[in-house]
């Protein structure tokens, strides 16, 4: 029988000129791209879906990041985004435990 869940992080959306890349500090390999808001949040919450199915197999989710945490891991990484804007939003997926 399987569990259902619904799981949020915040992700950080990084706005380029082709398009916005969509990262999930935390969760390591775990990031994808879209070229619309729209699109991109849709392809998050798929991203966050497969990666969180994924780690329920094997073990449990990961803590989330605090806001102090995700502020440090923005600064860390600002100079590899050069000048692109970015912005932090909460996704949430519905995972289901197999």
């Amino acid at each position: 029988m399987s569990k259902k869940y619904n799981v949020s992080y915040k992700s950080v959306f990084l706005y380029n000129n082709d398009g916005i890349t969509v990262l999930f500090p935390g969760l390591p390999g775990c990031y994808t791209y879209g070229t619309s808001d729209s699109k991109a949040k849709q392809m998050a919450i798929d991203a966050l879906k497969v990666y969180c199915e994924e780690l329920l197999r094997t073990g449990p989710l990961p803590t989330k990041m605090s806001d102090l945490e995700i502020s440090k891991w923005i600064e860390d990484h600002k100079k590899e985004w050069g000048k692109a804007k970015y912005s932090i939003k909460t996704i949430i997926s519905n995972v289901e435990e197999f």
